[in-house]
């Protein structure tokens, strides 16, 4: 996401590489955990794995639509106070502990209700009609606290990933042909799900 930021590509292109980075993020963590519950579990049904992902996304969307709504009443109110962005943190947190306690996807809530209060601007005038968009774009401020903290929480992301990082020539193998094979999957599903989008090779 910062490489698209910082490489001029068509702003079209970046939104939609910045929409499927947040949302794959957020699959990944969902799927992992519903295998490690069928790992502790030992279950042999083959329909659990799909009826626990689905349990699992339909809470977390569920609880980020409700925190969603609950957060776009205040957010008028605190506009111009210099905790908002403090106070848009707990409230997730808040919402990942919830959706938790209720054995749905944390990551799903989140990203749920980030999307839509991170675009109320363009998206509330047209539920409510005569809505003023000024009234939820989000505060300069806060978009700087933002880049902050993604700044920290990618730091320490990757220094883990780099310890992490296997030595022996058989883990690296197991790793990169997966690797290998995603991204030349990805080549097909790319030009399926923008076939309308009317992009460039350039910007394909």
């Amino acid at each position: 996401m910062p490489t698209t930021a910082a490489g001029r590509i068509d702003p079209r292109t970046a939104r939609l590489l910045e929409v499927e980075s947040a949302s794959t993020d957020a699959l990944s963590i969902v799927i992992t955990m519903v295998l490690v519950d069928l790992l502790v579990v030992g279950t042999v049904s083959v329909s659990r794995p799909f009826v626990a992902l689905g349990r699992e996304l339909g809470v977390g969307v569920g609880v980020g639509l409700l925190a969603a709504a609950a957060l776009l009443l205040v957010m008028p109110t605190l506009k111009k106070n210099p905790h908002t962005y403090t106070t848009f943190l707990a409230a997730m947190l808040v919402v990942y502990g919830a959706t938790s306690q209720l054995d749905g996807s944390g990551a799903m809530a989140v990203l749920t209700a980030a999307l839509l209060v991170g675009n109320a601007s363009s998206i509330v005038p047209r539920l409510i009609p005569g809505a003023h968009a000024e009234a939820f774009v989000t505060d300069p401020r806060a978009r700087v606290m933002h880049d902050q903290m993604s700044f920290f929480i990618k730091s320490f992301f990757f220094v883990l990933i780099g310890l992490m990082f296997p030595t022996s020539f058989r883990l690296i193998l197991l790793g990169a042909i997966p690797v290998l094979f995603l991204l030349a999957a990805r080549i097909p599903a790319v030009q399926l799900a923008t076939r309308r989008l009317g992009l460039s090779k350039k910007q394909f």
